[in-house]
């Protein structure tokens, strides 16, 4: 009988472990997410008494990346603009948004350079109060050593 429950118990481990895989397969071909690879989540908030708002995070495309894909949420009382800046000055994105509460936003941004500085704004000049939660797969160096422009 002994022999019996070792082989029972190798073929309920090597079910588990087969199942675990395909299980991991299916969840990560449907959320496009790579499970090993770290992620980037950026917070931007605003809170003032005062109308207009400036936030922003610099950060780094490493490992060849030319492309990020965000997922995220937007709150502002007025109207407010999400900018992806280079590091010479020019505009590679820009979208404005207008009173949004925890609305999901999907930013593709393209054409970046990999190993260059990128600087993200969240900005507006008439709202007091805004909140943008922005995550990505992409691993971004979210504090590289370089000043802000």
């Amino acid at each position: 009988m002994t022999k019996n429950r070792c082989v029972t118990y190798s073929l309920v481990i090597a079910c588990l472990l087969l199942a675990g895989t395909i299980l991991y397969y299916i969840a990560s071909n449907i959320t496009n997410f790579n499970f090993s690879e770290q992620g980037t989540r950026l917070e931007f908030i605003s809170d003032h008494n005062e109308k207009g708002f400036s936030k922003e995070k610099t950060i780094y495309t490493e490992n060849g990346i030319t492309t990020i894909n965000f997922i995220g949420k937007i709150t502002v009382n007025g109207t407010a603009e999400i900018a992806i800046i280079a590091a010479n000055g020019n505009i590679v994105h820009s979208e404005i948004y207008k009173n949004m509460k925890s609305q999901t936003i999907r930013l593709e941004i393209t054409n970046l350079f990999p190993n260059s500085y990128y600087i993200i704004c969240f900005s507006s000049t008439d709202a007091q109060t805004g909140s943008l939660i922005l995550s990505t797969s992409s691993p971004l160096v979210v504090h590289p050593e370089k000043p802000k422009r």
